[in-house]
């Protein structure tokens, strides 16, 4: 009786097919079936069955196959083992070991191909049979291999199968079996590309490392790649990814390229997952076309994938750079539906392939996923907790507290376990996640610190935790801060560029009592490094450093700075380039004429990206460097900029802008006054005092009289305010407001009187008054731009978990930031005043005294 193979069955179809079942289940149950016949039956299940049905019809078998053991032949015996595996049914132990003990009775008689095919099912079915018995089948195989009449697809299986096993002769088998495979590779050119993508398959599996044989099989896959159908491909381009073969752009890869995008909807999603992985692995980076092709992959099956298939997928974008919004917006949704599903490595990749290719999580999904966590935190390994804290430390996304809590309990128990990257990793996160607020955390933190030698830890693992402890201002023990120094002076040589200006802003922002010694050797060891090597962004990052500290580089430092500066100006960014001018003010450093000129020259052409805190922290450095802008391009560039994002200005930007123009005696225009003006009455609850007169102070030096509605508001606030005047900002408010002619309201009259001894006062403000300088901010740098090196997970970090041929597998992940990197402008509240009086009153006013740059901002680590 022939029950044939059937596909895709519609519903009428399997009531049908039920039918037919039920009829063959009481002849099953007769024995009028011969073992052939039933092995048959299993065959074809392969393709869908009505499962109640099919269940009775194979439970009916198997009671048969016991009964009629003796009849059965080997091959017989074949067909049944290879059924089940193929319908993902695991047959009684009553039934395997009837049997396999009529396999012994006829195993002498076994041919090659059957016999290697029953050690590939035994092996599937996670059977350990007896070491007499697979030693005579694998001997059959063998024979067959050398002969050539077992196929090199089964000779690969067979090694596979073999593998794990710990009989005795198992050695002198696989190394038998392997010679004869490496023969056929090299020389049998009956081979199909089914057997190449089962050999490659085998050799990764078993971790057997063998170039030569991989070679040959690329060079032979290249040639029929046409021929190779979807599945082949997958586990050939696995197979060269799990060892790394192949380099980027290789012709080998960009043939795989060609066909895989060809057959790409002919893949099942763990298909293309797998594929994807090996283009991420090896870090191919796919032609626009095919991006194209797999964007419209996910799209169409984006409710197919599963959770793994979710996370794998977003690995290999990120490890390959694809940032297709659509693709992502698919594989969001698909997240959506599966992340209560994922597993703690799927969701630490899943959340950081998002943050590598700074993608959001939305608000439901991140609820899904914690709400996931929770449930998990305490099985969570330390790999695991390490990814998942970097995932959420890159994208700055704020924790679930009871999560925050769990995950700390769990490394409270467990932080033994983790390695000296796992540490530097999360004392990383913990800073960019605040964790300062947290007494817990920052105990946990503290902790890690201290948990292992300062030596042990790499110099960029040490550079990520000295960020992490200046960025968190910890307090830790001063002895450990003393090691960490000590270690730290001791190997500078082995820090790269990037680690060392970081560990310059730690060390600066540390400022504990090792700071001096440790500041110049810093310096140091910069000097020793080759011509180049300060980027545009760690020499704005360097000079930051030293300013805020207040370190005037040596005259050698200095020269070799602007020595690459000089080479690398078109590199500088907006942020970068207003750094750098805010350093060299702080500094009291006028820059060479070739850097001046040349960062201008930036300023002026990247005006449009510049952000409101850059153009002010700009003109206050050129004011503070008592420079009169000369070029007028450059002037209108960034006040056509700052026409573009007025409404970006907060108060200490306006109060620094309007100081700066009157200090280079620059008019702004009428249009960028009277957009400030509408500016500053929108944000007028949050100008303070010592904004109020700086802003004065400005239009005082320019002999600008504000509008009235504006004035009549800029009063209310000061009368408001009025208590939080010293008495000199109160004097010189009232003033100015006299000066200017402006209306002065009855209020305002009353809170800032006029003094009689008016003479005596602007004296007192030419010797020096701070009192045009806005409140003093903190002194680190704001809006720090994050440049990520390699922040990822290793080439081995994705979780792809796989089934024999048609999917392979991957290993596990771990994730490693880099060091951090800073880029920003900086916050200080400086002044001075040195200038003689005239009549005109722009010149009764200092012509120094510099209004603080606004800022709060933080070195970003990758």
């Amino acid at each position: 009786m022939a029950v044939g193979r059937r596909h895709f069955l519609s519903e009428a179809e399997r009531v049908e097919w039920a039918k037919v079942m039920d009829i063959a289940t009481e002849m099953v149950h007769r024995d009028e079936l011969s073992p052939k016949e039933m092995s048959q039956i299993i065959t074809s299940m392969g393709g869908g069955f009505e499962k109640s049905a099919g269940l009775r019809l194979l439970d009916a078998i198997e009671h048969s196959s016991i009964r009629q053991h003796d009849a059965f032949a080997s091959k017989t015996i074949a067909h049944f083992l290879v059924g089940v595996v193929n319908i993902r049914y695991t047959p009684r132990k009553e039934t395997v070991d009837a049997l396999l003990e009529r396999l012994s009775s006829v195993s002498e008689s076994c041919e090659a191909y059957v016999a290697a095919n029953i050690i590939w099912a035994l092996r599937k079915l996670e059977l350990k049979p007896d070491a007499d018995l697979l030693h005579t089948l694998a001997s059959h195989v063998i024979r067959g291999a050398a002969d050539g009449s077992v196929r090199v697809k089964l000779v690969a299986r067979v090694i596979w199968s073999i593998h794990p096993f710990e009989y005795e002769w198992k050695d002198e088998v696989l190394t038998k079996l392997m010679d004869i495979l490496n023969q056929r590779v090299q020389n049998d050119e009956e081979m199909k590309p089914n057997d190449l993508a089962h050999v490659a398959w085998a050799l990764a599996k078993i971790h057997h490392r063998d170039p030569t044989m991989m070679a040959k099989v690329q060079e032979r896959a290249t040639a029929c790649l046409d021929d190779f159908v979807a599945w082949d491909l997958a586990n050939l381009l696995w197979a060269t990814a799990k060892f790394s073969y192949e380099k980027p752009y290789s012709e080998f890869m960009s043939a795989m390229e060609v066909a895989f995008r060809r057959d790409l909807f002919a893949f099942r999603p763990k298909g293309m997952t797998n594929c994807l992985w090996g283009f991420g692995k090896i870090l191919h980076f796919p032609s626009p076309q095919t991006v194209v092709e797999i964007r419209k992959y996910v799209i169409k099956n984006q409710l197919t994938l599963d959770s793994q298939g979710v996370g794998n997928t977003l690995w290999a974008f990120a490890k390959l750079s694809i940032n297709d919004k659509q693709a992502l917006g698919a594989l969001r949704g698909a997240l959506s539906v599966e992340a209560d599903k994922l597993k703690p490595q799927e969701i630490s990749i899943t959340i950081w392939s998002l943050a590598t290719l700074s993608e959001t999580l939305d608000a439901q999904t991140k609820r899904s996923l914690e709400t996931h966590l929770l449930r998990i935190a305490d099985s969570l390994g330390p790999q695991s907790i390490t990814n998942i804290l970097w995932a959420y430390g890159s994208l700055a996304m704020h924790m679930d507290s009871d999560l925050s809590a769990r995950i700390l309990e769990n490394l409270r128990h467990n932080h033994h376990n983790l390695t000296t990257q796992g540490v530097s990793n999360i004392i990383w996160a913990g800073a960019r996640l605040s964790w300062n607020t947290d007494t817990d955390a920052t105990d946990m933190l503290r902790t890690l610190v201290g948990s292992k030698p300062p030596s042990s830890f790499s110099a960029l693992e040490l550079t990520n935790i000295l960020w992490g402890i200046a960025k968190l201002r910890l307090n830790i023990d001063p002895q450990l801060q003393n090691y960490l120094d000590i270690d730290l002076a001791t190997r500078l040589g082995e820090f790269n560029p990037q680690s060392l200006v970081t560990s310059l802003w730690a060390t600066v922002k540390i400022a504990a009592r090792s700071s001096d010694y440790l500041i110049d050797c810093i310096q140091d060891e910069m000097l020793e490094r080759e011509k180049g090597f300060f980027t545009a962004q760690s020499a704005s990052n360097t000079l930051w450093a030293l300013a805020t500290q207040g370190y005037t580089p040596s005259k050698d430092l200095m020269e070799k700075i602007e020595d690459d500066i000089d080479e690398c100006l078109l590199d500088f960014k907006p942020q970068e380039i207003s750094n750098t001018f805010w350093a060299y003010a702080k500094l009291l450093l006028s820059p060479r004429e070739s850097v001046m000129e040349g960062l201008q020259e930036q300023a002026e052409k990247k005006a449009s990206q510049m952000t409101s805190q850059a153009i002010s922290n700009i003109l206050w450095s050129f004011a503070k460097l008592n420079y009169i802008v000369v070029a007028p391009r450059f002037f209108e560039a960034l006040e056509e900029r700052g026409v573009e994002i007025v409404d970006k200005f907060v108060p200490q930007e306006i109060a620094n802008t309007i100081w700066a123009m009157g200090q280079m005696r620059t008019v702004p225009s009428q249009r960028f006054l009277g957009l400030i003006y509408r500016q500053s009455i929108a944000k007028v609850d949050a100008w303070k005092p010592k904004e109020i007169t700086g802003l004065m102070w400005g239009l005082l030096k320019l002999s600008l009289k504000p509008d009235d509605r504006f004035s009549t508001i800029l009063q209310q606030r000061a009368c408001e305010i009025a208590p939080y005047f010293s008495a000199t900002g109160a004097r010189m408010l009232a003033w100015a407001l006299k000066y200017l002619g402006v209306e002065i309201t009855a209020e305002s009259a009353a809170a800032f009187p006029i003094m009689e001894n008016d003479d005596e006062f602007q004296l007192e403000i030419i010797g020096g008054s701070e009192e045009s300088v806005p409140d003093k901010s903190s002194s680190e740098p704001s809006t720090m731009e994050t440049a990520s090196y390699s922040s990822s997970l290793s080439a081995s970090a994705s979780s792809i978990t796989t089934t024999e041929v048609q999917s392979p597998s991957s290993s596990s992940s771990s994730s490693s930031p880099t060091t951090p990197q800073t880029t920003s402008s900086s916050s200080s509240s400086t002044s001075s005043s040195s200038s003689s009086s005239s009549s005109s009153l722009s010149s009764q006013l200092s012509e120094s005294s510099a209004i603080s740059v606004r800022g709060d901002s933080h070195v970003d680590g990758a």
